[in-house]
């Protein structure tokens, strides 16, 4: 799955490619965690603005991009559903959305079935309580 975003300076235009999903919502909505695992890397990356990438082990990793605040550190270990971040858009863009990626062996999947699957887990959490 490749998400195309254009971006224009006043000397040139731009395209950039990126593998993911765009998930759109309010500035400043929580960013949860779709898995366990332990946090590699918080900063700025070109194209997803303020990055946080979470290393799930088994060869998976997850990258969150454009947020506005992260709230947890490197090195840092995570449960699934912990708040890590808030939204934003934090590089040209077409308005406030977290860009999500998960990785396998290096290489960009699809992410909408780790989503599925959080969403489904989080219901039937609400529904038994």
């Amino acid at each position: 799955m490749k998400m195309l975003t254009k971006s224009k300076t006043w000397f040139k235009k731009r395209i950039t490619i990126l593998s993911g999903l765009d998930i759109a919502n309010k500035v400043n909505t929580p960013i949860v965690c779709t898995a366990n695992g332990k946090v590699v890397y918080l900063g700025w990356q070109s194209g997803y603005g303020n990055t946080i990438v979470i290393d799930h082990g088994h060869n998976y990793r997850t990258v969150y991009g454009h947020l506005s605040k992260r709230l947890i550190k490197p090195g840092f270990y995570v449960s699934r559903g912990q708040i890590i971040a808030k939204m934003r858009s934090t590089v040209s863009s077409t308005g406030f959305h977290l860009h999500y990626e998960v990785h396998f062996k290096g290489r960009a999947i699809n992410p909408k079935p780790y989503l599925t699957n959080y969403f489904f887990a989080k219901s039937e959490r609400n529904d038994n309580a």
